[in-house]
């Protein structure tokens, strides 16, 4: 088989969904012509075989404007399958992930009907609020409290670390959405299961006490690293914590930062 040598190369598929962006996105000024929705999903999705690298630089602060801007130019369709498919999701193996039938997710991006505890599920893995996954416009405001839906009723500490125990010994990624009561305010919490860690990302502003008081309960169990995640929505950081057995290093998931300041503390 001939193989082309420039496609071969990992550094040219670092350039070519940036540049293929800018020409979605139409970025004023630019001396290129607009690309299609078709032909941006083809070289960005279909043809690229570095997807997440493609994910780690649209969430990185240097692009972070860029991924806000090629989802408001999609459309509610296209939304669906580019975050579908850069998140690394395959139809058969999110049916499990989620519990809900094959049929359920081709649905969903095939727009026949909008399921809306399938959206949450999805704009709590996607990262993003609900109303992305339902609308065809992007509004730019963050969304927690769909996570009350996804998780019912508020627990407390001892039932969020039982659970994190039971995650571990699965062995396979799961993402939940947890509600717990702090000591000052109820937290929103996106529970993620990775080969080497868990990661808990806070989905609401956090006081100071409970974060301390979080922080400090997970490191009677596990090695925690307090961090951050770059939001979609520029100027929006979500306090985020990595946990794991001490016997792994962790491999730090897209736009997590291994430091925070809270921003309560400072004022």
């Amino acid at each position: 088989m001939k193989h082309d040598r420039v496609k071969d190369d990992p550094n040219y598929w670092r350039k070519l969904p940036i540049e293929a962006s800018k020409k979605f996105i139409h970025i004023e000024n630019a001396n290129y012509q607009q690309m299609s929705e078709e032909k941006f999903l083809e070289t960005v999705i279909e043809e690229n075989p570095y997807r997440e690298s493609f994910l780690k630089m649209l969430l990185s602060s240097q692009h972070q404007g860029l991924f806000l801007e090629i989802l408001k130019k999609l459309s509610l369709k296209g939304r669906r399958y580019f975050l579908f498919k850069i998140n690394g999701f395959a139809i058969h193996r999110t049916s499990k992930l989620l519990n809900i039938s094959s049929k359920k997710t081709q649905n969903y991006l095939n727009m026949m009907g909008n399921d809306v505890e399938l959206i949450r599920h999805f704009a709590l893995q996607h990262q993003i609020p609900p109303s992305w996954l339902e609308l065809e416009k992007v509004i730019e405001e963050w969304e927690f409290e769909f996570i009350k839906y996804l998780a019912p009723s508020s627990n407390d500490i001892e039932t969020l670390i039982n659970n994190l125990k039971k995650l571990c010994k699965t062995k396979s990624q799961r993402i939940n959405g947890f509600r717990l009561e702090g000591k000052k305010d109820s937290i929103y919490l996106k529970v993620e299961l990775q080969e080497s860690h868990i990661c808990i990302d806070v989905y609401n502003d956090i006081h100071p006490l409970d974060l301390g008081w979080l922080q400090t309960n997970l490191e009677r169990h596990f090695h925690v690293l307090l961090g951050y995640k770059i939001s979609i929505i520029p100027g929006l950081e979500r306090v985020s914590l990595i946990c794991t057995n001490g016997y792994s290093e962790a491999i730090y998931p897209p736009g997590f930062c291994s430091h925070y300041v809270s921003k309560r503390a400072q004022t």
